[in-house]
C-alpha cells in the first residue's frame, strides 16, 4: 500500500520544545493527527479523519523525523525516544530529542522561536478504509475511517494542512466514481425494466 503524508498547521499542531530541569536535552511535543477537523484543500478535495480511524492502526516501528527527512531522526518507538497518546480528539506525540548541536540548531531553536509550528504524519489507509462524497456545490470530501499503519510523525516547517495529493487518494476516488456510476446504471436499468413491466400489465388488463 502506498504511503500518504499529511501536514497539520500551526493552529492545530501546537508544536513546542521544552528543556528538562536536569538540562539533559529537549522534549518536543505536538499533535500529529486531529480527528473530525476539515483539512484545508488538498489539491482537489477536503478530508476528515474519523475519531476511530487509528483504533486498530499499527504504530510499530514508527519514527519521528524533522520535515520527513531521514537525515534528521528525532526519535523512535523501538528506542523509546518517541511516544504517542491517542485521545478522542487527536493523536499527540512526545519526542526525547537527540542532544546533538545539529538538532539543537536546526530543529529545537526554530521551534522555540516559533518558526516551526506544524506537524505531519505518514500513513496508509486500510482497504475500504475511506469514503468519498460530493456536496451540492461540487466540493469533494474524503472521509478516512480506518488507518492501517502510521510510519512517521513529527514537526515540520511547512505551513498549514496542505500537501501534495498522492496517487493512492486519486485511485480511491476513481474507484468511488466507478461504483457510483455503476449504481446509477443499475438503478436506471431497474427503472426501465419496471416501466416496461408495468406497461405490459396495463396492456394485459385492457384486453
Amino acid at each position: 500500500m502506498e504511503k500518504e503524508a499529511r501536514v497539520l498547521g500551526q493552529v492545530l499542531a501546537e508544536v513546542r520544545a521544552t528543556a528538562p530541569e536536569d538540562g539533559s536535552g529537549y522534549y518536543i511535543d505536538g499533535k500529529g493527527i486531529v480527528f473530525n477537523q476539515r483539512s484545508e484543500k488538498l489539491g482537489w478535495f477536503f478530508e476528515y479523519i474519523d475519531a476511530d480511524a487509528v483504533r486498530d492502526a499499527d504504530f510499530s516501528g514508527a519514527v519521528a523525523y524533522f520535515n520527513h527527512d531521514a537525515n534528521f531522526v528525532l526519535g523512535s518507538l523501538d528506542n523509546k525516544t518517541l511516544g504517542f497518546n491517542i485521545t478522542r480528539d487527536f493523536v499527540s506525540y512526545h519526542i526525547d530529542a537527540p542532544t546533538t548541536t545539529t538538532i539543537k540548531d536546526l530543529v529545537i531553536a526554530p521551534i522555540e522561536r516559533g518558526d516551526v509550528k506544524g506537524s505531519s504524519f505518514m500513513f496508509t489507509v486500510a482497504k475500504n478504509g475511506d469514503d468519498w462524497e460530493e456536496e451540492a456545490d461540487g466540493t469533494i470530501i474524503r472521509y478516512i475511517k480506518k488507518i492501517e499503519r502510521v510510519y512517521e510523525m513529527g514537526p515540520v516547517s511547512m505551513p498549514a494542512y496542505r500537501q501534495t495529493t498522492s496517487d493512492v487518494a486519486k485511485r480511491s476516488f476513481d474507484d468511488w466514481v466507478k461504483e457510483v456510476r455503476s449504481q446509477e446504471e443499475i438503478s436506471e436499468s431497474f427503472f426501465r425494466r419496471e416501466l416496461a413491466r408495468r406497461k405490459m400489465d396495463i396492456l394485459r388488463a385492457s384486453r
